[in-house]
């Protein structure tokens, strides 16, 4: 149900260029960035999570997919598609190929590095509410 809302609106929806001159159809990768850029995270993990499971092998949504999942506080699973993202460039010979493969991997150990600093405050946190507290 929520993939065919999603369809609708993506399909439908028009980007404008800054001149405001002409528009353009969306398609489904572009819209999964669309959506990430105009700060709409759910409805671009929500259009997203289908749309790679369909074909993994498309960096850009993957990652806005990852980046979404970041904002909307789900760090575990935004890490997981990171490091699924890693995967892909490293062994399918179409991502291999892009163009932008290096700046996609920087892009993931970065996310992945600032993630990790924020598992460790967390975990410092809950360290720190736990002294002298005993566990049986």
């Amino acid at each position: 149900m929520a993939r065919k809302v999603a369809s609708a609106f993506l399909f439908a929806a028009l980007a404008t260029t800054p001149l405001g001159a002409r528009t353009t159809a969306l398609g489904p990768p572009e819209s999964v960035k669309f959506l990430y850029q105009q700060g709409r995270y759910t409805e671009a993990r929500d259009y997203g999570l289908p749309l790679v499971w369909d074909d993994i092998v498309h960096p850009e949504p993957l990652y806005c997919v990852a980046q979404s999942m970041a904002k909307l506080g789900d760090k575990d699973q935004a890490a997981a598609f990171f490091h699924i993202l890693l995967r892909v460039l490293d062994e399918d010979p179409k991502a291999k190929a892009d163009s932008l493969a290096a700046a996609w991997r920087t892009a993931c150990q970065t996310a992945l590095k600032s993630l990790d600093i924020d598992f460790k405050q967390d975990q410092r946190k809950h360290r720190e509410a736990a002294k002298g507290t005993r566990f049986t």
